[in-house]
């Protein structure tokens, strides 16, 4: 997730593993670089304090964006987020490329998994106007018995009930990442055939993927697979 900080006094208001959105940085903001999974700013370039931090903690980063705020969760938030959604999916608006974009398991906290409901959502619309992108659901994997989060899941074969989330009750663990890949792999499989007595690299399609418009330059075809945050 994502927090706008927009004062010094706010600092302490900042969480582990969030990607910080601000107008700037200076050196009072030190403690945040450690906590954050990557930096957003409107003012500066490369030699900006918040690039050569980003690049001292080893995060990425993207400064100089020239765009207005807007707060999550809002409406004005909800179209801007839909339109840039749409803008990824169209980049693979090719013939014979076929998009998977994993959707947001529940989230522990409400506030976020209010806002994951409305990302999901989003993915969800946006795919359905797309023929060529496929939407990989993974939220029924992670819902626990309870209905909603759960750090402990059952596996899919019911075999075991394993630690599925991380302890910031965000990201999922190794375990359960095997559980996504084999969702993936599953889709995939379903779309192309693939021929093992050749490199691995190498697949062939089994029908058409899409509808896609024509374009001019074309890649090979190409299974593209997307994670939503």
């Amino acid at each position: 997730m994502a927090r706008v900080i927009t004062r010094a006094d706010q600092i302490d208001t900042f969480e582990q593993g969030e990607i910080l959105i601000a107008r700037m940085t200076d050196p009072t903001w030190y403690p945040l670089f450690s906590k954050a999974r990557g930096i957003v700013t409107e003012i500066g370039g490369w030699l900006s304090h918040a690039a050569i931090v980003a690049r001292e903690y080893d995060l990425p980063a993207i400064v100089g964006v020239d765009g207005e705020r807007v707060v999550i969760g809002t409406p004005e938030w909800q179209t801007a987020y839909r339109e840039r959604v749409a803008t990824m999916m169209d980049i693979a608006a090719f013939p014979d490329v076929q998009m998977l974009w994993i959707n947001l398991p529940p989230m522990r906290d409400d506030r976020r998994d209010n806002i994951r409901i409305e990302i999901n959502a989003a993915l969800a619309a946006e795919a359905e106007r797309r023929p060529w992108v496929g939407v990989v659901d993974i939220v029924d994997l992670f819902t626990g018995s309870g209905g909603g989060y759960d750090q402990f899941i059952d596996e899919p074969d019911d075999s075991a009930t394993r630690k599925a989330r991380a302890n910031d009750g965000i990201h999922i663990t190794r375990q359960a990442s095997r559980w996504v890949a084999d969702m993936v792999w599953e889709a995939v499989s379903s779309q192309w055939q693939f021929d093992h007595r050749t490199p691995a690299t190498t697949v062939t399609t089994s029908a058409p993927l899409s509808t896609a418009p024509p374009a001019s330059t074309q890649p090979s075809s190409t299974t593209t697979v997307t994670e939503g945050s």
